[in-house]
This record gives structure tokens, sequence and C-alpha cells, in this order.
């Protein structure tokens, strides 16, 4: 359905909006689908870990994975590489 395609593609593009044109986001280092997600449109992962493991987070939402990354990239590339994702999932 491309939902989580389509959120993120109006994310990019209100970012752009905004008079910026890269983004930077954190997210799970280990089983994390939006992480798949950020890769498959162009994002990379910049190197090094954060320790999440004592944080609140971890305890209160209940996260499997104490370690997250961080990852950027740019719009345009994010907002194309989504567009190109859900027509050919609408094929």
């Amino acid at each position: 359905r491309n939902i989580a395609y389509m959120l993120t593609r109006e994310r990019l593009f209100r970012i752009q909006e905004l008079g910026d044109t890269h983004y930077v986001l954190r997210t799970a280092a280990n089983n994390s689908n939006s992480r798949h997600l950020y890769e498959k449109i162009g994002a990379v992962t910049l190197p090094g870990l954060q320790d999440v493991s004592a944080s609140e987070q971890v305890q209160v939402n209940k996260s499997q994975s104490t370690e997250r990354v961080y990852l950027y990239g740019t719009c345009a590339e994010g907002i194309d590489q989504i567009n190109k994702i859900i027509q050919e999932r609408l094929c």
C-alpha cells in the first residue's frame, strides 16, 4: 500500500519547503523496517552506533534494539527513489 513511502515522501517535501536539501535521522540499528526503507531511498549510514540501553526510550517504548544509527541523504534523491518504488509497485 506504500503508506510508509508516501509519509516519508511528504516529510521530505516539507523539509524542502522549509529550504533544506538534506536530512539526518536516527533509527534502530537492528531489525528496523524504517532503516531498510531509508536505505532503499538512498540514505547513507553514518559511522558509529549510539547506545541507548540505559535510556528511558528503551524502557518506555519497550524497544528491543538498544543501539541507534544515524542516516543522511538528500531530499531530492529520496523523493525520486520513492516515486520510482511506488510506480514499480503500481505496475
